[in-house]
Parts: C-alpha cells; structure tokens; sequence
C-alpha cells in the first residue's frame, strides 16, 4: 500500500507540474492523490484481483483522481468533463471486473 501511495504521488506531482501552479500546492494535492492510490492499494486486498489486473485497477483510479484534480486546479473542469473521466474510469474498472468474471486474470 505504501509503494501505491508513494508512486500515485509521484506521478501526479508530474501531472500537475506544468503552468502557473504554486509548487507547494502541488505537493499537497499530490499527496491526496497518493493518499487516494494507497486506499484503493487496500480495498484491492478485499478483492480477488492480483497481478496485471490489480495494476490496471490502480492505474483507473490513478487516472480518474488525478485527471479531475488536474482538470479542478487549471480551471477547466465543467460537469462535461468530470463526467467524461469519471465514465472512462468506471467503464475500465467494469472491464477489469468483466475478465475477472470472465477467467481472464
């Protein structure tokens, strides 16, 4: 869980490293998102998911939490967009969801 948290902060820190953005905010909001990843590290261990599927369920969840954070702190996000990262998101987990049902992972 800490090496889940600790990479989904590293990652969103060089999501949100560009524009006119205050650095020591970015560290704090990347430190959520870390947050964010090391809580779905644990739910993930109530799950029957291991190996490549666990990873891409981290990597949605990455991708959706940052996505709106990023979109949320250049002032960019409208309900079109939250919508739009929330629905890739949910549609990803439902694919991961479906080849576990499936025997795939």
């Amino acid at each position: 869980m800490f090496a889940a948290g600790v990479g989904g902060a590293l990652l969103c820190v060089e999501l949100m490293r560009d524009g006119d953005l205050d650095p020591l905010e970015n560290l704090g909001f990347a430190a959520i998102i870390g947050l964010v990843a090391a809580e779905a590290r644990w739910v993930l261990h109530y799950f029957p998911l291991e190996g490549e599927l666990a990873a891409l369920a981290l990597l949605f969840v990455l991708f959706s939490a940052g996505a709106l954070l990023h979109a949320h702190r250049t002032m960019q996000l409208s309900g079109r967009a939250a919508l739009e990262y929330s629905a890739i998101g949910a549609a990803g987990l439902g694919l991961i969801i479906g080849a576990r049902l499936g025997g795939i992972g």
